[in-house]
């Protein structure tokens, strides 16, 4: 599976904090992958692999995620009741219209009533997206995702026969580009969606107010410098 970071630019269409796909406790829902090479030209090659980005990023109750650019960002979060820094993985995701139990309601898709997301997620389910993506080609297979636990997300992916982007692509290309235009402006704001970049004495200014604006920023440029683990296993 690729993990890559690039530069989109600075376009500042996404911004909204609440729109990234979450687990819905007690509920199955089924995603198709949607971010591959040839995606931001609307013609993903479906056989190569999905791309990810990630950051090391802490979160502070007064600032909200920030990345984690240095030991000073660390130190002074955890001392001032932040947590410290984690990294974090991004993708993207179509969420087809499913019921409860994860079953597409044919209905709603055909009116295009579909979300395209950026997934924000940890390094374990990283990892355990990967051993399924080894087994189920994640541009020929969906995934169903159950979630047991809606405020930590917990989750059991499952995959699925075929995959909906796939078939939109061979059997309904106006339906496959709306879903790749919604996906342009997802990966144009990704970075954006993972965590603010401020300098350190933008940090410190943030706690000094107490104001939390988590998605006043713009062009983020996130470091590769301490993501070691999972960047040493995909990329190396």
């Amino acid at each position: 599976m690729g993990f890559e970071e690039f530069d989109m630019g600075n376009d500042n269409k996404y911004t909204s904090k609440n729109m990234r796909y979450k687990g819905r406790e007690g509920e199955t829902d089924r995603l198709s992958f949607v971010w591959f090479e040839g995606t931001v030209d609307g013609s993903p090659d479906l056989e190569t692999a999905p791309k990810f980005i990630g950051a090391q990023r802490l979160y502070h109750p007064e600032v909200g995620y920030v990345i984690d650019d240095g030991p000073e960002f660390n130190k002074i979060s955890v001392a001032t009741g932040g947590r410290p820094s984690k990294l974090a993985v991004a993708t993207v995701v179509v969420q087809w219209p499913t019921d409860r139990n994860g079953q597409i309601e044919k209905s709603r898709l055909s009116k295009g009533d579909f979300s395209v997301l950026p997934w924000i997620f940890s390094k374990d389910k990283y990892q355990s997206l990967k051993k399924t993506h080894s087994k189920f080609h994640f541009g020929a297979h969906d995934i169903s995702v159950d979630c047991s636990d809606g405020q930590y997300q917990k989750m059991t992916f499952t995959p699925e026969r075929d995959n909906l982007l796939s078939l939109f692509l061979k059997k309904n290309p106006e339906m496959a580009e709306k879903v790749l235009a919604q996906t342009q402006e997802v990966i144009n704001g990704i970075r954006r969606s993972i965590a603010q970049e401020l300098t350190l004495d933008e940090f410190k200014e943030r706690l000094g107010r107490g104001e939390s604006k988590p998605d006043s920023f713009e062009g983020m440029n996130v470091s590769e410098s301490d993501i070691t683990d999972v960047m040493d296993d995909i990329l190396g």
